[in-house]
């Protein structure tokens, strides 16, 4: 076998070139459509292309404020709107939970109907209408029971090699872990210290997306965590908890802002701040959106 890093392996510029010509064309012959996966936010896609095979996203919050929902709207754009494979890893709740949480979203349905049952006619029918639909949908939600990176990537790897052995699938796209100071680094030797820990982690995570050429999105906690009579600031990638690491390996870093978590009277009541603190292949910016946390989902703002 020969060894991937062996100086025979290595490439010289010009063999990159034709490939690299070939994939701009592809993208202008489509009107300047990516070849990445659409998050489901026209000005996200916009900014970025979509999410590129072989990167790593993180999407930063404070508790509460909607990161999690956020990258779920990512894969149901994924596998429910495109078609594409999707894993979804949760490690906060119950997968079942992220199942009403999607039928929320995809019925517009609101969730605490769903939790309680408190569901109207009109309710049902909704469902009724999108469940052929999102039952077609190649989502895979689980909860892992081994957190260890090494047992999270192996995991990810066998769904992948599967994915791609299958006739009937169509290779696995996107996965998404929900989140990251859940996830562990080993489990025979701690880490002397959790920042050192998360920076394994994300590292992994990052040789995974590039081994296996799919998109990572990780939800990751921010640590300026207000206290109950103060209203934050914006958040910056300074803030994500754990390890300056994380800022500096992933490719693209995303932080959710939402004023009227804080303040519920806040004159941007309904909106959203998407900031793009951090994108490796293009520019930042801070995208509004709204929210609609009643029906478990953030849309586009509508264009005037």
């Amino acid at each position: 076998m020969t060894n991937p890093n062996s100086p025979e392996a290595l490439r010289f510029l010009e063999d990159w070139l034709q490939p690299a010509i070939e994939e701009a064309d592809t993208i202008a012959s489509r009107g300047g459509i990516s070849l990445g996966i659409p998050t489901g936010f026209n000005e996200l896609d916009e900014l970025t292309n979509g999410l590129q095979m072989g990167t790593l996203t993180v999407v930063g919050a404070h508790p509460g404020v909607g990161a999690s929902t956020l990258v779920l709207d990512i894969a149901r754009s994924c596998a429910v709107k495109h078609g594409m494979e999707t894993l979804f890893l949760t490690l906060e709740t119950q997968p079942m939970s992220v199942v009403k949480r999607l039928l929320s979203a995809e019925a517009k349905i609101r969730i605490a109907d769903l939790h309680s049952g408190r569901m109207s006619d009109d309710d049902w029918t909704k469902l009724a209408r999108r469940m052929s639909e999102i039952s077609e949908a190649p989502l895979i939600v689980d909860r892992p029971i081994d957190r260890d990176i090494s047992a999270i990537v192996e995991l990810i790897t066998e769904v992948a090699e599967r994915s791609e052995t299958d006739a009937a699938r169509t290779g696995l796209r996107l996965v998404v872990i929900d989140s990251l100071q859940l996830l562990t680094a080993r489990t025979d030797l701690p880490y002397e210290n959790r920042e050192r820990e998360v920076s394994e982690v994300v590292r992994r995570l990052k040789a995974l997306a590039h081994d296996l050429e799919i998109a990572v999105v990780v939800t990751s906690q921010l640590s300026s965590n207000p206290g109950p009579r103060q209203l934050p600031r914006l958040p910056a990638l300074a803030d994500l908890r754990d390890s300056g690491t994380i800022a500096h390996v992933a490719d693209t870093v995303v932080l959710l802002h939402r004023p009227d978590a804080w303040e519920r009277d806040d004159p941007r009541g309904g909106e959203a701040d998407v900031i793009v603190a951090k994108h490796r292949h293009g520019p930042t910016a801070t995208i509004t959106v709204a929210h609609q946390m009643h029906l478990s989902r953030f849309v586009d703002m509508a264009r005037g």
